[in-house]
C-alpha cells in the first residue's frame, strides 16, 4: 500500500466534524457528516469526505450511522428530479467521493 494508506505515513491532516443542516426545533435527528484534510507541501491539498446519506437520520448521536465516501441515490422521484439533477451538474458521479488520490499521491 502507499500514500495515506501505507505504513509510516506523516502526512499532517485536519479533520471535521460537522453538521450538515441547520437543525430547529423541528429537527428529528442529525445529518452528520466528516472530512479530512491532508496538507501536502507545494500541493494542492487533497480530502476524503463521508457522511451516511443525503437524507440524515433519526437519532441525535453523530456516529450512529457509517460515515461513507458512497452514499445511496435519493429513494424519492421528486429528489431525484431535483436535487440529483443540479448535483450532474457538476460532477457525473454525485453519490461518490474518490479515495484513490491520496492513495497514491502521498
Amino acid at each position: 500500500m502507499s500514500g495515506i494508506y501505507g505504513a509510516g505515513s506523516t502526512v499532517n491532516t485536519i479533520i471535521r466534524l460537522s453538521e450538515t443542516k441547520a437543525l430547529t426545533e423541528k429537527s428529528k435527528g442529525l445529518h452528520p457528516s466528516m472530512a479530512i484534510k491532508f496538507l501536502v507541501d507545494n500541493e494542492k491539498s487533497m480530502n476524503l469526505f463521508g457522511m451516511p446519506n443525503f437524507e440524515g437520520t433519526k437519532s441525535w448521536d453523530f456516529f450512529s450511522m457509517p460515515l461513507k465516501s458512497r452514499v445511496d441515490r435519493f429513494e424519492d422521484t421528486c429528489h431525484r428530479e431535483t436535487r440529483e439533477l443540479k448535483m450532474l451538474e457538476g460532477n457525473n458521479r454525485p453519490y461518490a467521493t474518490s479515495v484513490i488520490k491520496p492513495a497514491i499521491q502521498l
